[in-house]
């Protein structure tokens, strides 16, 4: 699992048993984790509602929203 936060005026991550990391803006919908290869980036359907998905280690994972 993997959880996304505002924090301020930025965004940060945990993914499951690791530690809280700052994602760093590259657009308005991608954002580079700070302390490891991978991307993560946002994506909004035709109906409104968002989702993302992270790049790393060539591999291109898709996640829902979930509350």
């Amino acid at each position: 699992m993997l959880s996304v936060r505002r924090e301020g005026e930025g965004l940060t991550a945990q993914a499951t048993g690791q530690r809280i990391t700052t994602l760093v803006a590259e657009s308005e919908t991608r954002f580079r984790v700070n302390e490891t290869p991978a991307v993560i980036e946002f994506k909004r359907d035709e109906r409104g509602e968002v989702s993302l998905v992270l790049f790393q280690n060539g591999n291109e994972v898709p996640a829902k929203r979930v509350k």
